[in-house]
């Protein structure tokens, strides 16, 4: 193996652990929020931008998918269906008593 095949897999095979490990918070953090989606795009997305543009894209991806799943966790939590407000009011026969 040359001196320029070794030094490309290495730096191939760096990007690939610099993603993985810092895809790993959006990935653990998402499957504990129960976003499992968001968790495997955000791991997926530190990889594939580990590969691209190294720690410059990959530490945005791990920021902005981390975001995404706190934020949006919380306006699931707080958004209210209709069906649980209509479970909530009583019906017209127990209006009547």
């Amino acid at each position: 193996m040359s001196v320029e095949t070794a030094t490309v897999v290495g730096a191939i095979v760096g990007s690939l652990v610099a993603g993985a490990l810092l895809g790993l918070i959006p990935l653990i953090i998402g499957l504990k929020k129960g976003k499992k989606g968001l968790a495997i795009g955000g791991f997926a997305a530190c990889i594939v931008g580990s590969l691209i543009a190294g720690l410059l894209l990959n530490i945005p991806m791990c920021v902005l998918f981390t975001i995404l799943i706190f934020v949006l966790d919380k306006k699931t939590d707080a958004a209210v269906t209709t069906e649980q407000v209509e479970a909530t009011q009583p019906s017209d026969d127990e209006q009547a008593v």
